[in-house]
């Protein structure tokens, strides 16, 4: 595929494949902020990825491990299954989401590529497949980009563009940027945005939005997968919506008060993927 690059996964163990076909698929949800339209344009953390798969599909294990969690949980809606994959003292946690029926029990070892379920119908009356990735400990507070470990098409680094930076004259200025991804796997991971002094060099600020630091901190409260704040620590998030058709992934952010105390003020937006892909962009 002349196209794109294939990316390994990068998780202990020899082979990684993908939950649904083996290979990278279509998304029609990434991990991360995702636009609600049904809850007026608000929007919720989103800490796995969907693939769109017919009910009955097969649902494969991505690596070698050993099932912790299958069948009917108590901490989930429908039917799931958990396998734990360790390389000596570190392990992570693959999960499977509304599935229709599992195919494996708890203590049985796995293969990549091996059928530990079928896929069902979510909540929401759409098929597919959740798939989360859980880092160090198997609760949901370690959800972690799943594109960060399973392999992947590099089709192009992510997009960045500055739109605006106002000041309001009180030496504290707000930087409007717009990111995206292009292609299969919506794999954005960072946004950096400095301020600096161009005369002299001088740093004068920096804001970040990573996108895996977002869940652990602000999604840990009594209801985790709701954010529905305007602004959280001078950073408001807009996502675009995205569905299986969408040719691209797309967010807002605006960063604001950040330190703009400079006659000769220069603003500096990096975005990275999963990959290690980043593309930047600067005014003046």
């Amino acid at each position: 595929m002349a196209f794109g690059t294939v990316v390994a996964g990068c998780g202990p163990g020899d082979e990684v494949v993908w939950p649904v076909g083996g290979d990278a698929q279509r998304l029609s949800s990434t991990f991360g902020p995702r636009l609600q339209v049904g809850r007026n344009m608000s929007y919720d953390f989103h800490r796995g990825i969907d693939i769109p798969a017919e009910e009955g599909t097969s649902v494969l294990a991505i690596a070698k491990g050993v099932v912790k969690r299958a069948g009917d949980d108590p901490a989930y809606s429908d039917t799931m299954v958990q396998v734990e994959h360790c390389d000596g003292a570190d392990c992570y946690y693959s999960n499977y989401l509304h599935l229709s029926e599992a195919c494996v029990e708890v203590g049985d070892e796995v293969s990549a590529g091996e059928v530990v379920g079928h896929s069902g119908i979510a909540e929401s009356g759409f098929p597919h497949l959740h798939f989360e990735i859980r880092e160090g400990r198997s609760e949901q507070a370690y959800a972690v980009h799943p594109l960060r470990w399973l392999p992947g098409l590099r089709w192009a680094a992510p997009t960045v563009a500055i739109l605006s930076v106002d000041d309001p004259g009180s030496g504290r200025v707000a930087v409007q940027v717009e990111v995206g991804t292009i292609g299969v796997d919506p794999a954005l991971l960072r946004v950096e945005v400095t301020t600096h002094d161009r005369t002299s060099g001088e740093t004068l600020d920096e804001k970040v939005f990573d996108v895996e630091e977002w869940n652990r901190k602000y999604t840990l409260s009594d209801t985790p997968k709701q954010i529905d704040e305007p602004e959280l620590d001078g950073i408001r998030l807009e996502p675009a919506a995205f569905t299986q058709g969408a040719p691209a992934y797309g967010l807002r952010i605006r960063f604001s008060r950040l330190n703009g105390a400079s006659r000769d003020l220069g603003v500096t937006v990096k975005a990275i993927d999963t990959y290690g892909a980043s593309s930047e962009a600067s005014l003046p």
